[in-house]
């Protein structure tokens, strides 16, 4: 695949963090002192967003609000990505050959862009990226093309030549939908494994299959 710039999703593209944020209600539960219960990140996941949150306001946090609910989860998520976050094996590999190639990359996370620079520093890759978009720039979720096309505006590379790095199914399929290609990672939280792979242009299990992403 010959390569002019790269768009980087984050969680599960670049970094370990899928877990975290899986894990995301049973780090609030903890940080209330609170024991957890059987079952219970089945059933957040289970609830969705906003239900989750009222379940957690109603047997854990009756004295907050559902917005100081979801701020001390995202300040849990932040103290995650201050102290713990590991980057998934061989990117350091991987930017850095894009880097020596000339590439231009930046970041297009779902995730909080003042989030996304802690994370990236925490990893020790921050320096790779020239932007950050997050999905609150454009008032879309990654259903929509509009952070993807954002951030390939920022590049100025050729949409052919610009492959978004992504591991999230619903990601790819917008991606592929509005012509860029998309270098694909296996990540173990996302179900639809199959699907992924027969979507992607390049699907690998980790960085270190490098010669399956830059052949020229």
């Amino acid at each position: 695949m010959k390569i002019k710039g790269a768009i980087f999703d984050m969680d599960g593209t670049l970094l370990d963090s899928m877990g975290a944020w899986r894990t995301l209600s049973s780090r609030f539960v903890r940080s209330l002192g609170y024991e957890i219960e059987e079952g219970f990140e089945q059933k957040m996941q289970s609830l969705g967003y906003p239900k989750n949150r009222e379940y957690l306001q109603t047997h854990y946090a009756p004295q907050m609000t559902l917005e100081q609910i979801n701020d001390a989860m995202l300040q849990c998520m932040t103290d995650y990505y201050r102290k713990e976050v590991q980057l998934l094996p061989h990117v350091s590999d991987l930017l850095e050959e894009l880097k020596r190639r000339g590439v231009k990359m930046c970041i297009a996370s779902a995730t909080h862009k003042e989030m996304c620079e802690v994370a990236l520093k925490t990893a020790g890759i921050d320096h790779y990226f020239s932007e950050i978009f997050d999905v609150s720039g454009t008032g879309k979720n990654k259903n929509y093309p509009d952070i993807f096309e954002n951030a390939l505006k920022h590049l100025g590379t050729p949409k052919e030549e610009t492959p978004v790095f992504e591991d999230a199914y619903y990601s790819i399929k917008t991606c592929k939908a509005a012509g860029f290609p998309v270098v694909a990672i296996r990540d173990a939280w996302e179900p639809l494994q199959d699907e992924v792979k027969a979507l992607a242009d390049v699907y690998v299990l980790s960085y270190g299959e490098m010669d399956k992403i830059i052949t020229e």
